[in-house]
């Protein structure tokens, strides 16, 4: 067997955008599933999404620094992602998608299919 002195190349995904959110999706006390896997202390997780050439991550980073992947979608390039936050809602309204918060907002690139 020959070696040629170079590693092979490897495929690696091109991270276009980067952003770390405090959203609603942190408020252990509205969403009891992130209660139950960040019941170690009182301070709410970060949340890290990576927008990738071809879809975006997010992951949830508590205290510990144990980052655990929440969402992964490989559709097509995206521009931007948020965590849509709750709404401030009075007695007189109700918030009609309190069941299914969080919600995520996605903005796919131009171009983009799906």
């Amino acid at each position: 067997q020959a070696y040629s002195g170079t590693p092979p190349a490897e495929e690696k995904e091109k991270i276009v955008w980067v952003r770390f959110e405090n959203a609603d999706l942190n408020d252990t006390s509205r969403n009891m599933e992130f209660h139950e896997i960040h019941s170690t202390g009182n301070e709410p997780p970060l949340l890290l999404m990576i927008g990738y050439s071809d879809g975006m991550q997010v992951w949830s980073i508590p205290i510990s620094g144990e980052a655990q992947e929440l969402f992964s979608v490989r559709h097509g390039p995206v521009r931007a992602a948020r965590i849509l936050p709750a709404p401030q809602i009075s007695a007189q309204k109700c918030d009609n998608f309190s069941e299914k918060r969080p919600l995520l907002g996605v903005c796919k690139s131009i171009g983009s299919s799906g």
